[in-house]
């Protein structure tokens, strides 16, 4: 059954209006005709119940019908008008149209006029009802409407001329005042489309009814273009004379129906889950593509505008929130890690979401997100070994037999200790580089030949640090092979045996001549004359220093060291001249200028008179004792490691108790859990620190801009209620040391974590001064502490912290020190934090 349809009718003549009512309802049942008699009363009808379309008798035309006409187009633009009239002159029909009139309908006494009109009815209803389904459609797929490009045109079928106004010209590329025949006119559509535009002329010629549809164009400049046509015929004495129509250029409607359908089917067919949540009031579910179903288990169907509480719980919701309107605030994408539970257990995923901006305003939320629970498992196992690796005292190595040469792809902190190297100077390497002239050679063809068999070995080899110095390595190397029996790594540990190679030296030393003691010694023994020169040594000296024994004999004691340590040797000997037993530490330069760390003891030496005839002394090389020291630090780290695992044990039993209990119980608890954090990060920022003081500071070209980009997305994520803006308005590259983005990164969240506001604001400004590049950091929070802002400006003292901010100001300190910058610190008015980092100019580069 067709949908029904409302007319009003307005005719000044009741009895006129009555027999088309009749007729009318005569001939379908779906229309239904309401009749007025005045132009105030059609006004009043149409304000109290608006129809579907005006019939409007040209006998009511006068001042009042002309000024309702008016009305209407101004107040009801899309309703349909059709003018009832028996005056078809151009002239007339020009000035109705002008007053308002859709269109119109010249009644005769032949048959079947009122299906004509019936059909006249229908066809302009359907037209306006088309266009608001389409309105409707495209609100649904969010576009904007586009504003349509219109023009009118008539053909005179008699004269068979056609004439087309400005619209229609712009649309179709003709002239206005083109002399084009009804032939020629269809040769300007698509040669494919003008078979059916043909039939479309033909079909509105011979039924007198309008014809509607979509064709393509090819004008003559310019190209293809997509044009929805109009064609009503205008009849006289029953024979259509005249064709007149509108044709509009739906083009880029047309592409964007093409483009939704192309991004429907990738929403669809995506193989990652992608979903679309209404902004509006509240955050709801618009859409959810078939990848999201199957990952999170949730019907695309039941989850469709339901709030995001409804699937998520309210705490997941609320979580949830924070980033969605985090995105809404700033209009531009956020990328996150979020744990999430559905039916299952908690999930890991990897999100990105993007506003959808309308007319300036964000109505949607558009996102895509991965499972990677399983990716997060295998990281903490992958992280738990590599820290378990990392932290061991045995150096060990890894290198990729696939790779020429056999490089080394990795080495633990034990190794980089060990042999003096960094982790970027020796990756990419094959560990030859630590054999030197005194390796022995069938050692390392016994070690190279277990590598080719792909068999493990182990070998004792003399090797050298980075330094020069040598050591002695015990070296195990074994073959690793994957699931499918390929080699793909071969695994390498070292065991530093020099102090056990010393000592088996030192018994071979002793059982060759004990009465040769003096020259079997690993110390240095020496007696030095008053006046500085040796008198005396043993074969170590030589040895040891490089010097043969004929130039020590012309040498002073303070020439086998460096120039800024020989005052401070000389004022050694002149204490021990004096009497006094003195020990002093210090390196010795060797002939080949090498470095080598020895404490000395020098003792009065005198005759039987007691006379002072010069100083006894012995030089011991404590290298070993430093690696002791050091090897102790290593200690201390794994008991920091400890300290961390035993704190957080503590913390999660306090965690539990405080779920469980209540009154002081919880308070103490909560006393636990706030003291285990403290030392928690008390420890991680030690560990921070003591990592910055351990490594050698290495140097690498940063763009400044792109830092603190990187800075303030890692932050901003961190802390979605935080607004940190930077302004950087010059690009500039900076070589500076590579943990510069460590420290900014830290003042960053220092600023937010310490600020009591809800929505902490942190402005970063980098500019170009004349010493360098000036980097303020500015807050609205509390004051820096003065022992905080002391350690920030001048260094961690000898003296204890109370908690872990100390350390995080100390290792800002240490980082903007070791890139050769300073720090400073003023308070902001009437509060709030300014913090300057200037680094120096002579390690830039500009460019503007």
């Amino acid at each position: 059954m067709a949908q029904s349809i409302r007319v009003l009718h307005i005719d000044a003549e009741p009895n006129s209006g009555d027999l088309t009512a009749v007729a009318l309802d005569r001939e379908v049942d779906y229309i239904v005709v309401e009749t007025a008699t005045s132009a105030a009363e059609g006004v009043e009808m149409i304000e109290n119940h608006f129809p579907d379309c005006v019939l409007f008798d040209s006998d009511i035309l006068g001042q009042d019908g002309t000024k309702l006409l008016q009305q209407l187009g101004n107040e009801y633009p899309d309703l349909p008008v059709i003018l009832l009239t028996a005056d078809a002159g151009a002239k007339f029909v020009n000035e109705a149209v002008s007053a308002g009139v859709t269109d119109y309908f010249q009644p005769t006494s032949e048959p079947g006029q009122y299906q004509l009109l019936i059909n006249r009815i229908k066809n302009v209803v359907q037209s306006r009802q088309s266009t608001e389904r389409l309105v409707q459609q495209e609100k649904l797929v969010e576009l904007t409407e586009l504003t349509a490009s219109v023009g009118g045109w008539e053909l005179d079928l008699e004269a068979d001329e056609l004439n087309i106004t400005t619209g229609a010209s712009r649309i179709t590329g003709l002239a206005q005042d083109a002399d084009l025949s009804r032939d020629e006119t269809i040769d300007i559509y698509h040669p494919d489309d003008r078979p059916e535009v043909q039939a479309a002329v033909d079909r509105a010629v011979q039924t007198g009814q309008q014809v509607q549809n979509t064709y393509r164009i090819q004008p003559a400049a310019g190209s293809q273009r997509v044009v929805d046509v109009t064609i009503t015929p205008s009849t006289s004495n029953g024979e259509v004379r005249t064709l007149r129509g509108t044709i509009q250029d739906v083009t880029e409607r047309y592409e964007r129906r093409q483009e939704l359908n192309q991004i429907e089917t990738l929403f669809q067919h995506a193989q990652g889950p992608l979903f679309l949540i209404d902004v509006g009031d509240e955050f709801t579910i618009e859409r959810i593509n078939q990848a999201g179903e199957d990952a999170t288990g949730i019907s695309a169907d039941s989850a469709q505008g339901q709030p995001l509480s409804e699937l998520l719980g309210e705490e997941q919701a609320t979580k949830v929130a924070q980033r969605y309107r985090a995105c809404v605030r700033r209009q531009e994408p956020l990328e996150y890690e979020e744990q999430l539970q559905f039916d299952g257990g908690p999930m890991y995923w990897k999100t990105r979401i993007a506003p959808v901006v309308i007319d300036g305003e964000v109505e949607y939320i558009a996102g895509s997100t991965t499972n990677i629970t399983e990716i997060r498992k295998r990281q903490e196992e992958l992280r738990i070994l590599q820290q378990a690796i990392d932290n061991t005292e045995v150096p060990i190595t890894l290198s990729d037999p696939s790779q020429e040469h056999n490089p080394l792809v990795y080495v633990n902190t034990a190794y980089k200790q060990l042999t003096k190297y960094s982790e970027k100077e020796a990756l990419g390497r094959n560990c030859r580089y630590l054999q030197g002239e005194d390796t022995n050679p069938q050692a390392v063809t016994t070690l190279r030949t277990a590598i080719e068999a792909e068999e493990p070995a182990t070998v004792e080899l003399r090797n050298y640090r980075k330094d020069g110095t040598e050591f002695w390595n015990r070296v195990t190397v074994a073959p690793i092979y994957d699931d499918d029996g390929t080699l793909i790594r071969y695994l390498g540990t070292q065991d530093n045996i020099t102090e056990r190679k010393e000592r088996e030296q030192e018994l071979r030393a002793e059982r060759r001549s004990i009465n040769q003691a003096l020259d079997t010694l690993d110390e240095l023994f020496y007696v030095i004359s008053p006046d500085g020169t040796f008198r005396r040594w043993n074969n170590q000296v030589p040895q040891t220093t490089g010097h043969a024994d004929s130039e020590l004999a012309d040498m002073r004691a303070i020439d086998l060291f460096a120039e800024d340590d020989r005052e401070r040797i000389a004022d050694s000997i002149k204490s021990v001249l004096s009497g006094e037993t003195v020990g002093i530490e210090a390196d010795l330069l060797t002939a080949n200028g090498e470095h080598r760390t020895y404490e000395f003891t020098g003792a009065q030496l005198t005759d039987g008179d007691g006379n002072t005839t010069g100083v006894v002394g012995v030089g011991r090389d404590i290298a070993d004792r430093k690696r002791r020291e050091k090897h102790l630090e290593l200690l201390s780290r794994v008991l920091r490691h400890n300290l961390r695992n035993d704190m957080n044990v503590i913390r999660g039993r306090a965690e539990k108790i405080c779920a469980e209990s209540s009154g002081a119980v919880t308070a103490d608890a909560k006393q636990i859990v706030k003291m285990s954090n403290s030392l928690l990060e008390l420890a991680e920022k030690e560990l921070q620190l003591a990592a910055v003081l351990r490594e050698e500071p290495t140097q690498k070209l940063l763009d400044i801009k792109q830092v603190l980009q990187q800075v303030t997305s890692k932050v901003m994520s961190e802390y979605p209620a935080a607004t940190v803006t930077v302004e950087c308005p010059a690009e500039v590259t900076i070589r500076t040391t590579a943990e510069l983005e460590q420290a900014l990164e830290e003042l960053a969240v220092n600023a937010i974590v310490h600020n009591d506001s809800e929505s902490p604001e942190v402005r970063v400004t980098a500019t170009l001064v004349e010493t360098g590049v000036r980097i303020v950091i500015a807050d609205s929070g509390p004051r820096i502490p003065e022992i905080e802002r002391s350690i920030l400006t001048d260094g961690i003292k000898e003296e204890p912290l109370s908690h872990g901010a100390g350390l995080g100001m100390g290792l800002i300190r240490e980082i903007i020190s070791q890139a050769g910058g300073s720090i400073s610190y003023t308070q902001r008015s009437p509060t709030g934090n300014i913090i300057r980092v200037v680094l120096p100019r002579w390690n830039h580069v500009w460019y503007a």
